[in-house]
């Protein structure tokens, strides 16, 4: 995975996104299916297809993702960082929890959208 800030202030962000960001600051929702939970596990399914987005969310656990297929995404995480990052297909990026809902890879809320195949 490469990956690159592209921006650091949310003066940057469109006010739709800027709203978006504060009506889902505690949404837990981080894919598109719920496919498995138990206490301590949720396995969530995510497809986007190019220009596709799914939206702010808070992750509350510990997490792995696997890119299935290569690709580009842009996030925007709360503290402003917006990163753009091109996947290869296998990879598999984690985070991990502070206790506070943010994470060691991107912190706190986080909206993702898939910008285009690598």
């Amino acid at each position: 995975m490469s990956n690159g800030v592209a921006e650091k202030s949310k003066i940057a962000w469109p006010d739709f996104i800027r709203k978006e960001f504060e009506a889902n600051q505690f949404n837990g929702r981080v894919g598109t299916r719920l496919l498995s939970e138990t206490k301590r596990v949720r396995v969530w399914e995510i497809r986007l297809a190019p220009g596709e987005r799914i939206g702010f969310h808070r992750h509350v656990l510990d997490y792995f993702w696997t890119a299935v297929t290569p690709g580009r995404a842009r996030s925007h995480a709360e503290d402003g960082t917006i990163v753009e990052a091109v996947y290869s297909a296998g990879e598999m990026p984690r985070g991990e929890q502070d206790g506070s809902g943010a994470s060691t890879m991107m912190r706190g809320l986080r909206r993702a959208r898939d910008a285009g195949r690598a």
